[in-house]
């Protein structure tokens, strides 16, 4: 699976949940990887509502506002997360053994 993981219009919503559990079965959690998949996941939710947005009632409008606002506030960690792994470089002992011999 890519990290750059999101919902496609081939993908259905059982696949996108399956996907969710994978990652949340993964021995070693990565944050990143987690929250892609529940992008992906809110992205699918929010699109077979918003195709249904006839036949929806206020509560489920607002509901849809919330999903909305909880994958922007998702966007938003994963940007920081990729901003703090960019800033933090990851250390290769290799690298660190060839400055103390020069």
């Amino acid at each position: 699976m890519s990290s750059k993981q999101q919902s496609t219009p081939g993908t259905s919503l059982t696949y996108d949940v399956f996907m969710h559990l994978e990652e949340l079965r993964r021995p070693t959690q990565q944050p990143l990887r987690l929250n892609q998949s529940k992008v992906a996941l809110t992205t699918h939710l929010i699109t077979e509502n918003i195709q249904n947005i006839q036949k929806c009632s206020n509560a489920d409008l607002k509901a849809i506002t919330r999903e909305l606002q909880f994958k922007e506030q998702l966007r938003k960690q994963i940007s920081s997360l990729k901003a703090a792994a960019k800033q933090s470089p990851k250390r290769n002992p290799l690298k660190s053994e060839k400055r103390t011999q020069s």
